[in-house]
């Protein structure tokens, strides 16, 4: 069964989000928006995907885009967009706003390929999971937490993703739970 993991936490531009348990209407109320939706849009998990539940939609704020989440109904197939989770948040490396996006309050301008070739993600973001597996290769790094069935607890993950040219691609975090399958 596992044990239950700290959530990891993402800050955008100032607005703090909690993967697998903040609401889109968190972030509306701080002055995002989400590409092609308003608050009541309908919102949809058409269960086809082991890894990207609901709609994944593009978050701006003031004309600048922030990167992509995944919005999904907590307890139901649709709702409205205001009442969904974020699931799922990434971020390109080449995207201008990257300076304003902390995960776990490491900035992610600071981080480069090199950090994640000499240290353990879960020291690179100060975290202490009790079930953990790290994947480290040349190009991608992936932090699972609580690995075992995600029927009762989340689990999270945390990506880190390099070019052949050490140049990050993007990052991201992820919760998985069986609800939302």
């Amino acid at each position: 069964m596992g044990f239950p993991e700290r959530p990891i936490t993402a800050q955008i531009d100032g607005t703090k989000l909690t993967i697998g348990s903040t609401k889109a209407s968190a972030l509306l109320d701080a002055g995002f928006s989400f590409t092609g939706k308003s608050a009541e849009s309908k919102i949809t998990n058409k269960r086809n995907d082991p890894f990207y539940y609901g709609e994944y939609l593009e978050i701006t704020r003031d004309g600048k885009s922030y990167g992509f989440m995944s919005v999904t109904p907590t307890w139901k197939d649709e709702d409205a967009l205001k009442n969904c989770t974020i699931t799922y948040y990434e971020i390109p490396g080449d995207c201008e706003p990257l300076s304003e996006v902390r995960f776990n309050r490491v900035g992610l301008t600071e981080l480069s390929l090199s950090d994640f070739q000499t240290r353990k993600i879960t020291d690179i973001f100060s975290l202490k999971p009790a079930n953990y597996k790290e994947i480290q290769n040349e190009s991608y790094y992936v932090l699972t937490m609580q690995t075992k069935d995600h029927a009762f607890w989340k689990n999270y993950s945390l990506y880190a993703y390099f070019d052949t040219n050490g140049v990050v691609f993007h990052y991201g975090i992820r919760a998985q739970q069986s609800i939302w399958e």
